[in-house]
């Protein structure tokens, strides 16, 4: 009886936590309703990770080039 009792509140835990998760959260973020299943999304934003990672890493590089050449220009090298 005691493991019944123990299975039935793992699956109300579940439960809530699915609906948590699934349901409530992204309506209060305003984006699609259960996200597990969007794999369509998730593979966006992945690509949209890497392409602001990327332009992070050209903008870091942009800038040490304009240093290397302003030091160049004003004979500190």
């Amino acid at each position: 009886m005691l493991l019944l009792r123990l299975l039935e509140f793992s699956f109300v835990i579940l439960f809530v936590t699915v609906l948590v998760t699934q349901i409530f959260m992204p309506a209060f973020k305003g984006t699609r309703l259960f996200p597990i299943f969007d794999r369509r999304g998730r593979a966006a934003a992945d690509e949209l990770t890497r392409a602001r990672e990327a332009r992070a890493v050209e903008a870091v590089q942009n800038k040490a080039r304009a240093a290397r050449r302003s030091s160049r220009e004003n004979g500190d090298v």
